[in-house]
């Protein structure tokens, strides 16, 4: 019997409906995070980041619309015990709730608000009514992947270092933003697409199949190289990806993850209030956990969404002429892709990438029909998960899952993150990975609605 034959029988057989986490608790924990982050965005983060285009425009009738729309679609979103449901959380609470923060509190264009909300709406839709079945396809066993991934990884990390990434070596998160630029115009481009993958895909996949192994020399080795290209590269999100894995790997219960998530973010909201609170204050610290966290991870993405809204209303539509799919077939008006037209037009660079995830994305390439396909695509993608998760541990599914996904919602083009961030290959290794032995038993009961 497989490990992950194990793992899934261990699961089902521990495993209990998840009776304590209600709709209504959800929707109470978005609340909270809503209320919390408008506080927080409100006291600190304009005053503190104003120059990076915040405002203080707050509309109390916004505000009101914001708690309905909240309240509105933690009802639909439901409590789905399929992996999709949690990763329509982590759209909630990583896109959804500070989008509307930033309608209230910067007093938006109802557009902004209806943009997303449609793009939401119908990623719920799609996941929830679209079912997509699993390919028939030779499997390979999850040691044989789990090398694939150990070597793979290792001859990335290697690669950098032979082309001159040693002499960039960095551990101080204060620098990063010195010496990435340097890095990445000194080490060859391909390693740019190399890391983003390894970084995404590789070492997460590799850390759970290491858990689930239970081979805590190759989990250490995993870590290690995820901490090597944060090093060589001064990029700081492959130190996270990992840990996002493992953090899901054991809250991904069914129905558990969610909670936990979304306590997890109004945690981190607290503590960003208190870093924020100890700067003004002329305290020790330099706000550096809420610049991080709050800032970065959860308002920098929806207020990109807002601003490619924003631009690509009035100006032309890219219609993916920037974009590899297009086979250069389709002209552009535009010198520039999307994230540098935007970070020259708001934020006066044009060598800045303002990155955003699909709805930004979407709009920037076709407006409102970009958005509708990337939104249908994005929950055929979570359909699909959930086909697979009927073979597979669903928790195994969410862990390997959550980085790719954060990525695509937060900070990368639809059709970029399947051709160049790796998310392809994290679908073909779903679909060789050997769930079972033979020996599994059907988990449908697991997996109702």
């Amino acid at each position: 019997m497989t490990n992950i034959s194990q793992e899934i029988i261990s699961e089902s057989k521990g495993k209990k409906k998840a009776k304590g986490t209600t709709v209504w608790l959800l929707a109470t924990l978005g609340l909270v995070y809503f209320f919390l982050l408008q506080w927080v965005y409100q006291t600190w983060v304009v005053s503190i980041y104003g120059y990076q285009g915040y405002s203080d425009q707050f509309n109390p009738a916004s505000f009101t619309v914001c708690i309905v729309a909240l309240t509105f679609f933690a009802l639909l979103m439901g409590n789905s015990q399929r992996p999709s449901g949690i990763f329509i959380h982590l759209i909630f609470g990583l896109v959804f709730v500070p989008s509307l923060v930033l309608y209230s509190g910067q007093d938006r264009p109802s557009q902004f608000l209806f943009v997303t909300c449609l793009a939401f709406a119908l990623v719920i839709v799609t996941a929830r009514f679209l079912r997509l079945k699993r390919f028939s396809t030779p499997k390979i066993s999850e040691k044989r992947i789990l090398s694939i991934l150990l070597v793979l990884s290792i001859l990335t990390v290697v690669g950098v270092l032979s082309f001159g990434g040693a002499q960039f070596l960095n551990f101080d998160f204060s620098a990063v933003y010195d010496i990435r630029r340097e890095a990445a115009s000194t080490i060859p481009g391909i390693f740019g697409y190399l890391n983003s993958i390894t970084a995404k895909i590789f070492i997460p996949f590799g850390v759970i199949l290491s858990l689930i192994a239970r081979r805590r020399g190759l989990l250490a080795i995993f870590f290690l190289m995820s901490v090597a290209i944060f090093a060589l590269t001064s990029q700081k999100s492959p130190l996270f990806y990992p840990l996002i894995a493992v953090f899901f790997f054991y809250t991904g219960h069914l129905g558990g993850a969610k909670k936990y998530f979304l306590l997890a973010l109004i945690s981190i909201v607290c503590l960003g209030a208190w870093d924020f609170s100890n700067f003004e204050g002329g305290g020790e610290w330099n706000s550096w956990f809420g610049s991080l966290f709050v800032n970065r991870a959860i308002l920098v993405p929806a207020n990109l969404n807002a601003l490619y809204v924003e631009y690509f209303s009035e100006h032309e539509n890219y219609y993916w002429a920037s974009s590899k799919i297009s086979l250069g077939l389709v002209r552009s008006t535009y010198e520039l892709v999307p994230s540098n037209m935007i970070g020259l037009a708001y934020f006066g660079n044009s060598d800045m990438s303002a990155n955003t995830g699909w709805i930004g994305s979407g709009f920037a390439h076709a407006g409102y029909v970009g958005v509708v396909i990337y939104s249908v695509l994005l929950g055929g993608i979570f359909s699909l998960l959930d086909a697979y998760a009927k073979s597979l541990s669903p928790r195994i599914v969410i862990a390997l899952f959550a980085s790719p996904v954060i990525t695509m919602i937060t900070s990368s083009d639809m059709t970029e993150m399947l051709i160049t961030n790796g998310l392809t290959f994290a679908l073909l290794i779903l679909i060789f990975l050997n769930p079972k032995g033979g020996e599994v038993k059907n988990e449908k009961n697991l997996l109702r609605a």
